[in-house]
């Protein structure tokens, strides 16, 4: 008498070598991150998680949150490295929870597609911003609960003796998605679409049920955490906020395809331009469309877009235009479409190995220059650390002897090298050292950390072209500029540091006394401003001028300040014309009997020819330009209303 044996499922060799293949290709691109310390985010973010445990409770994202804790109490405290790993394993696993979804979906050639989806999923460039910043932790963990919900739904309509099981931890991860991040309340939604995209599930709509319940209790309990002063406040956008934010999130779901023919065309910023971009996306995608019908897949096109639409749904609905254009990491749970949608090529039928070969070779092609993309970004960003690294020596040279500083940090929110990567958005890549110093080189010794002498008021962007923002320490507080001119008053001493080519740290002035006396004057204009002291000095082609003012009495308009650099033909050749304090200070703010330092560092162009120049200043209305009357220390008119400060020679 026999007994048979129960037979045990293998799995296949190429199914592990498809996985094998995800891993070792993900932790290729993103293992620089390792290397970077953290980021401008990650220094609040610490602040907001270094409290006691019960927080965790009274949190709006408890599941984030309580990991980032556990993370800190395995590695010791707040590392980068620590977080950087965390962040990177996250990624790893959601490209892994990609390929399964991808190869429950596909019914053709099933491991090569789910590997190619999960490599456009681990390449894409807009997840490298979630996986690099720390604090961005919460849309990893989200998009894991969320891509799990949907594999294990997929694996629950199997009828098998585990279906009820997965059935479960479906409704569980659909039921704690939200917890990690509000966005992923749509979870429930994209199950939907899998129901109408297997013909004969669309008749057992009431398996969804437990799915909808579920998700609004937890939409309700999310909203009773949810702080008041949420940014998900209802928001009315301008037609041309909506235009934008819908030509942005066509560009981001054809971005696999317009990074290509930008490798290939080695310059992409022709997509950059906004007609260009809108026309070619728009046509793209209806292009792609039909060749999806040709090769029998539309549907499955149709579901990736599905997907892609649902996980952007929450960010193109509750964010601010500029806030969702400024930050690709709102549409990590979102790519998972866009692997889905651009992964079915694989799929097609080719009648003759030389199609299928070149299908392959197109799919790797699209996969290699996305990878290269991603890379170049995260290198980018390691060089970025280290010039920070370099400019926070300077910030503690620079600061070591001032009375009560106050540091503005100038971050450019785009850098003039900075290759294109990511599509129509522009962000500040800002970074900081380790925590971990006890020494003055940790820059976040400057942003109000408890028992910190120095208090720092940071700029995030001086463009003269745009409103300027301010924010106070980490606390997230922007200023609007009459509250920045009372700021300034209370700090003496005021440092720019400025990430250029060279980063470097220098001094722009600073209130120096009030409640003065007129005092001896150089030159005084309209008798409400005196110019007590002045000179001019030059370093290789950049010029130094220290202007020490004093208020005599009220401005009662807003006045601009010029510099010109003037030839031996009496010819201006170059000019500045600024507030002072680069333009941080209004001269209306001040107050009579203020004495004020103002530096002003200026760089002439290059073609500019050798030789010496004449330094002269003055003062101008703003409403209509016209001069005021300058007057020197014997009180006879200047010409031409304006000073000579002295002589520079340029090289």
């Amino acid at each position: 008498m026999s007994h048979s044996v129960p037979k045990t499922k293998v799995i296949p060799s190429y199914l592990w070598l498809g996985t094998a293949v995800v891993v070792l290709f993900t932790l290729a691109i993103y293992w620089y991150s390792f290397s970077l310390p953290l980021y401008w985010d990650d220094t609040w973010h610490y602040h907001r998680i270094a409290g006691p445990w019960r927080t965790i409770v009274l949190n709006w994202r408890p599941l984030s949150f309580g990991a980032h804790k556990l993370n800190m109490l395995i590695a010791g405290g707040y590392y980068p490295l620590a977080q950087h790993i965390m962040n990177t394993g996250w990624h790893v696993l959601n490209c892994l929870l990609c390929f399964g979804v991808v190869y429950q979906l596909t019914q053709v050639r099933r491991v090569l597609t789910a590997t190619f989806a999960a490599l456009l999923f681990a390449a894409y460039p807009l997840s490298a911003e979630p996986v690099l910043w720390s604090n961005c932790f919460n849309h990893l963990l989200a998009a894991s609960l969320q891509f799990g919900a949907i594999l294990t739904f997929l694996l629950s309509i199997k009828e098998t003796k585990w279906s009820l099981h997965w059935r479960i931890l479906s409704i569980l991860l659909v039921a704690l998605a939200p917890f990690a991040n509000e966005e992923t309340i749509v979870a429930g939604g994209m199950l939907a679409v899998i129901l109408l995209y297997r013909k004969q599930l669309r008749s057992h709509w009431k398996i969804l049920l437990p799915y909808a319940m579920v998700t609004i209790l937890a939409f309700i309990a999310y909203r009773l955490a949810l702080p008041r002063d949420s940014r998900f406040a209802s928001t009315v956008y301008t037609l041309n906020e909506i235009r934008l934010k819908l030509m942005y999130l066509v560009q981001c779901f054809i971005h696999p395809i317009s990074q290509a023919i930008g490798a290939l065309l080695k310059n992409s910023a022709p997509l950059t331009q906004q007609w260009v971009a809108s026309l070619f996306n728009i046509s793209g995608v209806a292009m792609y469309a039909y060749y999806c019908s040709r090769i029998g897949r539309l549907r499955m096109f149709l579901l990736g877009l599905a997907f892609y639409i649902l996980g952007a749904l929450a960010s193109f609905i509750f964010m601010p235009s500029a806030y969702v254009l400024g930050s690709p990491r709102l549409l990590y749970q979102s790519a998972l479409g866009v692997a889905v949608a651009w992964s079915l090529p694989i799929t097609a039928q080719g009648s003759t190995s030389r199609q299928r070969a070149t299908c392959l070779a197109v799919m790797s092609f699209i996969v290699v220059a996305m990878a290269w993309s991603s890379t170049r970004y995260l290198l980018y960003m390691k060089r970025v650390a280290l010039d920070v690294k370099t400019s926070v020596i300077g910030i503690n040279e620079s600061m070591r002897d001032a009375e009560n500083p106050i540091l503005v940090i100038n971050f450019p929110s785009a850098f003039a090298d900075r290759p294109y990567i990511l599509p129509l958005g522009d962000y500040a890549p800002i970074m900081l050292p380790s925590l971990d110093t006890e020494d003055l080189s940790d820059i976040t010794r400057l942003n109000g950390l408890p028992g910190k002498e120095i208090t720092n008021l940071t700029v995030s962007e001086l463009k003269p072209h745009q409103p300027w923002k301010y924010e106070v320490g980490y606390s997230r507080h922007t200023l609007e500029l009459s509250e920045l001119n009372s700021a300034l008053r209370e700090y003496k001493s005021v440092f720019v540091g400025v990430l250029a080519d060279v980063p470097r740290v220098r001094p722009v002035g600073g209130l120096i006394a009030e409640n003065q006396a007129p005092g001896a004057s150089l030159a005084r204009y309209n008798e409400q401003l005196a110019l007590l002291e002045a000179a001019a000095d030059n370093t290789g082609s950049d010029v130094e001028v220290d202007l020490t003012w004093q208020c005599l009495a009220p401005l009662s308009e807003e006045y601009q300040i010029f510099i010109h650099l003037i030839d031996r033909d009496n010819i201006m050749v170059y000019g500045q014309d600024v507030q002072p304090l680069t333009g941080m200070s209004s001269l209306a703010s001040w107050k009579t009997g203020d004495v004020w330092r103002d530096v002003r560092h200026l760089t002439p162009p290059a073609e500019l020819p050798a030789g010496t120049y004449q330094v002269v200043i003055g003062l101008y209305t703003i409403s209509d330009t016209q001069r005021l009357n300058a007057t020197d220390a014997d009180g006879a008119p200047l010409p031409n209303n304006a000073f000579r400060i002295g002589e520079v020679t340029l090289p």
